[in-house]
């Protein structure tokens, strides 16, 4: 399996950071392949749901599983849970991939300043590349396929990972992402989930073997011999 497989792991990881790198310098230079594809894929998307409007209110329902306070919710949760359970390093890796995958949003998103579709049938704010949405979703599902000690993990990541496939498509589909946003997110999520949990563990790992060893206790004093009888 991929999360037995740390090397595996660490190569697929470099794959999807260098493919997100790619995406990221054609949706910065506007690339017009991709800029057309998003266009059409955006304007058929709008087209349906002006048609149905119930296929806009199920996804809708959709989407709204990977806002942020159910994430922070979910995410507090299972620190608490970590911590309890003595895995301080795995509290700590929930704690700060999610947080580094952010800032990477953050600060991709102000070098390539793409905005959003106009109209989106769902409240949007902020700019548009990575998909926030989708970054997030993914990086709770693989933190808790990678995190998850059951037997069933194959269909668990199975379940969990069709939940972040879906969110990512419900943010094409209501207009609040051009395809090319959800793509970004998925590899930056998948890059980052698959890297730093294992650079995190390795560090702990390393923190306990360099950890000096406790001081030996001062040697006792002799003690003076019983007197002789008289």
């Amino acid at each position: 399996m991929l999360w037995n497989d740390r090397t595996v792991r660490f190569r697929l990881a470099i794959a999807f950071l260098v493919a997100f790198v790619l995406v990221t310098v054609l949706v910065g230079i506007h690339w017009s392949p991709l800029a057309r594809f998003d266009r059409a894929v955006s304007a058929d998307a709008r087209r349906f749901g002006r048609a149905h409007s119930i296929w806009i209110d199920a996804w809708r329902v959709i989407t709204h599983t990977g806002d942020t306070l159910p994430l922070l919710v979910l995410g507090g949760a299972a620190i608490i849970l970590l911590l309890v359970s003595r895995r301080p390093v795995d509290a700590a890796t929930v704690l700060a991939v999610p947080l580094v995958a952010q800032l990477l949003t953050l600060g991709v998103r102000v070098l390539v300043g793409r905005h959003r579709p106009v109209d989106p049938f769902t409240p949007t704010s902020g700019l548009s590349y990575p998909s926030g949405h989708t970054l997030h979703s993914a990086v709770a599902v693989l933190l808790a396929v990678h995190l998850l000690k059951t037997s069933p993990k194959r269909a668990v990541a199975w379940l969990l990972g069709t939940l972040a496939a879906l969110i990512g498509t419900s943010r094409v589909v209501l207009l609040a992402h051009w395809p090319s946003d959800v793509a970004g997110g998925w590899l930056l999520a998948l890059g980052a989930a698959l890297l730093l949990p294992d650079a995190i563990a390795t560090v702990a790992a390393r923190r306990t073997r360099w950890r000096p060893p406790p001081s030996p206790a001062a040697p006792r004093s002799p003690q003076a011999p019983d007197p002789p009888p008289r």
